[in-house]
């Protein structure tokens, strides 16, 4: 039996302090905040920790990741917030290989950019196009390159 390990998520909301003075500020922080609770939760994730402009979460498969991802894009965008994604295979919610990864690849996205580890680059097979995003902190990355998301 193949054990399929979870997908660790870490996304930054890309954006905000542009947004003008600090309760305009905190105040889209805290909507993107609850639409991205309410996106994972819809895709079949868990939201581990919202921080400010940060979000952690963890997902039993990778296509509900990706889709979660593409659909919160498009939610904070209408706030004028953009997404800086990185996707990992991960060792479920302990601050293991998955959490660091995940969190590196974020802060090497840019805004409207998921990138993803080798291991679930591979484990994804022909479901995503990707193509190379350089090593970051040590981790290749790869980016996904296809907009036919939703995957099934």
């Amino acid at each position: 039996m193949v054990v399929q390990r979870p997908v660790v998520a870490f996304c930054e909301f890309v954006g905000l302090a542009a947004l003008g003075d600090l309760v305009q500020l905190a105040q889209t922080a805290d909507r993107c905040a609850a639409e991205a609770a309410n996106v994972v939760g819809r895709h079949g994730g868990s939201t581990e920790r919202v921080l400010y402009d940060r979000l952690l979460a963890v997902f039993t498969s990778p296509q509900g990741a990706l889709n979660a991802f593409v659909e919160l894009g498009e939610a904070v965008a209408a706030r004028g917030v953009g997404l800086a994604v990185g996707l990992a295979e991960g060792d479920g919610f302990d601050w293991g290989r998955g959490h660091l990864v995940a969190r590196a690849l974020s802060q090497a996205a840019a805004s409207g950019e998921v990138l993803l580890d080798e291991r679930l680059r591979l484990r994804l097979g022909e479901l995503v196009r990707c193509e190379w995003a350089g090593e970051h902190d040590g981790v290749p990355a790869w980016r996904i390159r296809n907009r036919g998301l939703p995957l099934t």
